[in-house]
């Protein structure tokens, strides 16, 4: 019933054409994978066609190798230490043992299939590999040696549920099992590591980083034949993959290393990669989001990456122009990211300056090729050697940069607005999701022509979401659009919502998104409205949560409707209706202080929460008055409209992991609600 209410109200939403073109595109999709899956089903799927590494494009990845920092060793080795014994940070999982052989953590239940111990690499594939691919999985296997330990790259490590590698990629189920995420097999195959164990190995001088990195990249290509298995479900997963092998081995290359028969298997599977990405781009006539645009951009880099030809230099072209589009269909005026989520809006714009940063340094040759190829209908031109895009495109690039810049830090920290799967595109170094929560995306923030300025609002309409700073404090306020054209897949129960840093640090946050579809109903706790810093009517939700597994829990219907009434540098007035009747926010803005007045028209109980940071105490001095103590200040909660209590909840620190922190409730029956925030400096 959940798809047929879907279904409904997308027709509403978006009308009875909008349908029926999707239906005919669904349907010429499922011809043509009826049609490759037959194709395989009777030969093998890799190409098995010769890369020419002395070909490779590797000055695209310049500028990624020139952002490369030493300082930050310590950590880089910390992660490439572990990885050369296969143990991994997946997702809230931590040093989780990836290897066939190994028994783990994970409660043996009736979904969990044990490790298994082969004799040699021809015997795992001989059981594991369908018959079509087990020729060209067992040439590879010969330059594995024989005590190298295969990773299992189908297993679900939090649950031990596992998939089976010879389906094929478009019959894979999941989310019908509790507990069991497919995001931890997709996780571990995108190889995000291997250009930090290049690094690993240019700063420490030893080989044994790139040796493991090159049995770990040769493990994955033998065991994980194209178009079968969890690896190669969603076309964005592969271009991610794709992406680090192609930096991988121009951080080899800069390093001075020979080319070997490994590098020649791992470039030969780009081309695999390549075609695969081609042939199922994610992209929908309806609702398309950053799954087509990873794809996109999988493309460019990989047609700028490979050995030119006519082939390459079309798919080049088509991406640039399919990019120009998605950069105006995904991110909007604002610069904002469409889908109403600030980690996704870092998530695509990491794609799409990863993806700018390349085509700086793709070359004359492909250059003078593509030039003989456009024409006045590219949404491109080449001029000096460089590739420049149409005004409105050039336009809402330096729009990305500038909410990139006024939405998050100095240190490129930013609040979990919206959903957060703790994903990246390409990385120098580990990312800091340090494990009290910290988001850091500070390669896209200190893209040049960023502004900052302190004593500033910002407002941004059409992502719905408006900053306003203060020497002592930055304050984020939510209100606005859920995203993706109405559907809302990846917004939360947030309106009117708020969150605040005091001197550089979170104090009343977001709590994130603990996971998609293994819990259910983790999943919508952590988009509820009891989830996040607002008014709170105890027997209603802002929008309906919805109801079902997988798919149908990236839905959020639009009940609240909400509009900014007022806005500048000392006042924030907005309202939305999902309870049926306004609920009023005002908040006034001083440069210690903000005074706030919650309104809702009901004389019943109501909450109005207030999530702490992980980490930060609260501490009620009396049933009207809390005070939070930092380093540089205390921070006062006061309200005289009801009372105060303290309660703990689950806060995110990352997808998959969560830990305990204290949330604030104010209890009133009041109809208006004041309440106060304000900051004392430490003498």
């Amino acid at each position: 019933m959940q798809i047929i209410d879907n279904i409904l109200s997308l027709n509403k939403k978006r009308g009875t054409k909008f349908l029926l073109d999707k239906f005919v595109w669904k349907i010429t999709e499922y011809l043509k994978n009826r049609y490759r899956r037959q194709l395989y089903a009777a030969k093998s799927s890799f190409s098995g066609k010769a890369v020419d590494v002395q070909n490779l494009n590797f000055d695209i990845f310049k500028d990624f190798i020139a952002k490369f920092d030493n300082e930050k060793s310590d950590i880089l080795f910390n992660v490439c230490d572990r990885v050369l014994e296969h143990r991994f940070d997946i997702l809230g999982h931590y040093d989780i043992n990836c290897g066939h052989y190994y028994e783990n953590s994970y409660e043996v239940n009736k979904h969990c299939t044990k490790p298994q111990n082969f004799k040699s690499h021809r015997e795992y594939i001989k059981k594991h590999i369908n018959e079509q691919n087990q020729k060209h999985s067992i040439l590879i296997s010969r330059n594995l040696p024989e005590s190298y330990k295969l990773i299992d790259w189908e297993r679900d490590f939090a649950s031990g549920y596992r998939w089976n590698e010879n389906t094929w990629h478009r019959k894979i189920r999941y989310g019908a099992i509790e507990g069991v995420d497919i995001k931890v097999p997709w996780e571990i195959g995108r190889l995000q590591f291997l250009p930090w164990m290049a690094f690993a190995s240019h700063v420490s001088g030893d080989l044994k980083y790139i040796k493991a990195a090159d049995n770990i990249a040769i493990d994955f290509i033998m065991s994980n034949p194209p178009y079968f298995g969890t690896q190669w479900m969603t076309a964005m997963d592969a271009a991610i993959r794709a992406v680090n092998i192609c930096a991988y081995l121009a951080i080899k290359k800069q390093n001075g290393s020979t080319v070997s028969e490994k590098d020649i298997i791992i470039s030969s599977t780009l081309e695999d990669h390549y075609n695969f990405i081609r042939k199922n781009l994610e992209w929908s006539g309806g609702m398309r989001g950053n799954h087509y645009f990873a794809g996109i951009c999988g493309l460019i880099i990989l047609s700028s990456f490979l050995g030119a030809s006519d082939k390459k230099i079309r798919t080049l072209r088509f991406a640039l122009n399919m990019l120009s589009e998605e950069i105006l269909y995904q991110f909007d005026n604002d610069g904002g990211n469409f889908e109403a989520s600030l980690p996704y809006h870092f998530f695509v714009s990491e794609m799409l300056f990863t993806s700018l940063s390349a085509i700086e340094n793709i070359g004359d040759n492909r250059l003078n090729w593509l030039n003989m190829l456009i024409n006045s209908d590219d949404s491109f031109t080449i001029d000096d050697n460089r590739i420049i895009f149409a005004d409105e495109v050039m336009n809402r690039i330096q729009a990305i940069k500038n909410f990139s810049a006024a939405t998050s830090l100095d240190d490129g920290r930013y609040p979990k607005i919206g959903d957060d799967d703790s994903g990246f595109f390409l990385r120098t170094n580990p990312p800091f999701i340090a494990r009290e929560g910290d988001i850091i995306s500070k390669d896209l923030r200190n893209l040049d022509e960023m502004v900052y300025r302190e004593n500033s609002a910002f407002r941004f309409d059409d992502f719905g979401l408006y900053v306003i700073n203060r020497n002592k404090f930055n304050l984020y306020f939510r209100c606005g659009s859920l995203g993706q054209n109405g559907k809302g897949g990846h917004a939360h129960n947030d309106q009117l919502s708020f969150c605040l840093f005091v001197h550089g640090r979170e104090i009343f946050t977001d709590p994130g998104t603990f996971n998609y579809t293994a819990y259910p109903e983790l999943r919508n706790l952590f988009r509820s409205t009891a989830s996040h810093n607002v008014l709170q009517d105890v027997n209603m939700e802002q929008n309906p949560l919805p109801e079902g597994l997988g798919g149908d829990l990236f839905w959020l219907d639009d009940l609240t409707k909400s509009q900014m009434l007022k806005f500048d540098d000392d006042e924030i007035e907005a309202e939305h209706y999902g309870y049926g009747q306004p609920v009023k926010r005002a908040l006034k803005i001083k440069d210690d202080a903000i005074e706030a007045i919650d309104s809702y028209e009901l004389k019943e109980i109501k909450f109005i929460n207030f999530h702490l940071f992980p980490g930060l105490k609260a501490e009620a001095i009396n049933e009207n008055l809390i005070k939070i103590e930092i380093e540089e200040c205390s921070i006062w909660l006061k309200s005289d409209d009801g009372k105060f209590q303290i309660i703990e909840y689950d806060y995110a620190t990352e997808y998959g992991k969560k830990v305990k922190a204290d949330k604030i409730v104010l209890t009133s029956y009041e109809t208006n609600i004041n309440w106060q925030i304000s900051i004392n400096e430490n003498n």
